[in-house]
């Protein structure tokens, strides 16, 4: 129940959250009258360096205080700034007031470490590649979502709904507090079997330096693709192009399905290494310009990114202590938003000084990078890399 609860409760989250990512330009067109590209490039850069920031910080104080309290006063403090963003009419203060609610948001991503801490490390993987797809379809959610309430409500409107969604989550953490407590005391065992691990902070180190290099491959290709794929396609449906830039996310849940029924018997790092492998000849097919070459290689890429992902968070969890689990988790996180802001800025230099197929093969090249990195860092494998996938 606890665990189902706070599962369902990001998926909202994700949902409510994004739903204006997609359309952050006519946003701000339609609430400030304000269409100057660098605008809607700017706010997300630091709507993504504000959570960076916060979000080790949030891990640092959940040492000290328990989650659920955590996200009582945050998600409370998230929703009145909401509210308020909707009522301020200066984009500057509406710019302000919402960093700052962005700012106690961060905190919520920290459910995710807390729920792995209450499961076995035998569930792990299941888990985190579970919240990998939660991730996929609350994104594809939120942007259903955000077109149908753009199309039916003021632009401004969307803030209330994010507050509203900010209060589901304090109700449900009221709900789920005593429950959650009680779950904690169990904990004790683990905890004192934690103390025997070894320093786990030079393996976070190593996880941190291969994820900038392959979140920085893999969005590379992100800002793009749909551009990409209507200069080679004869079908110009955006449907169908919606369709094939989903293949990832769509990829990702049969892939979560399949690896539950089939159990395997390659080691984390086998498994990571392959992916990256993949993740070259895969980023290379989408560069082409026959249809059949893309689609192939985003069937391929979709593979490839959701083992690499679930892979090297699953190698950080299963060596960290369980108490660690959030302050680890939100270091692997900074260094992932850095691989995506350096690629968001890269893929755009690439494609206005060589052409729309130049990011594609730079996250082939990235991809190498993020092989060799592994092959030199994780050599000499601990007990949690050599562990059989199960």
């Amino acid at each position: 129940m606890i665990k189902i609860s706070l599962i369902l409760l990001t998926l909202v989250s994700v949902t409510v959250d994004t739903l204006l990512l997609p359309f952050y330009p006519k946003f701000f067109a339609s609430a400030f009258d304000a269409t100057a590209p660098w605008i809607t490039g700017a706010y997300l850069a630091s709507s993504c360096v504000t959570i960076m920031v916060f979000l080790p910080i949030w891990a640092k104080v959940a040492k000290s205080i328990h989650e659920l309290d955590l996200w009582i006063v945050t998600q409370l403090a998230a929703a009145a700034l909401g509210i308020s963003c909707y009522f301020i009419t200066d984009l500057w203060l509406v710019w302000t007031a919402s960093q700052v609610m962005l700012a106690f948001k961060a905190s919520y991503l920290l459910i995710y470490p807390f729920v792995l801490r209450l499961e076995s490390r035998d569930n792990h993987l299941g888990l985190i590649g579970l919240f990998s797809v939660l991730m996929h379809i609350g994104g594809i959610g939120g942007a259903f979502l955000g077109s149908i309430w753009l199309s039916t409500f003021t632009a401004k409107a969307a803030y209330l709904l994010m507050a509203s969604a900010d209060v589901l989550q304090v109700i449900i953490c009221l709900i789920l507090k005593n429950a959650v407590d009680m779950k904690d005391r169990a904990l004790d065992e683990d905890k004192r079997s934690d103390k025997k691990r070894p320093n786990s902070f030079p393996l976070l180190i190593k996880l941190c330096s291969i994820s900038v290099v392959v979140y920085f491959s893999a969005f590379l290709i992100r800002p793009f693709f749909t551009q990409h794929w209507q200069a080679i396609s004869d079908w110009n449906s955006p449907l169908l192009t919606a369709l094939i830039y989903a293949i990832p996310a769509l990829g990702a849940v049969g892939i979560l399905l399949l690896e539950h029924i089939k159990k395997q018997s390659l080691t984390h790092q086998q498994h990571l290494m392959l992916a990256m492998a993949i993740a070259i000849c895969a980023a290379i097919l989408q560069g082409q310009e026959f249809i059949a070459s893309v689609v192939i290689g985003r069937i391929c890429y979709a593979w490839a990114l959701y083992q690499m992902t679930v892979r090297l968070e699953l190698i950080l969890f299963e060596a960290s202590p369980k108490t660690e689990f959030g302050e680890h988790f939100a270091t692997l996180h900074v260094s992932q938003n850095i691989g995506l802001i350096a690629a968001s800025f890269a893929s755009a230099a690439l494609v206005a000084n060589i052409s729309l197929q130049a990011p594609f093969f730079m996250a082939g090249v990235g991809f190498v990078m993020a092989f060799a990195l592994t092959c030199f860092l994780l050599r000499k494998s601990s007990p949690s890399i050599q562990g059989v996938a199960s």
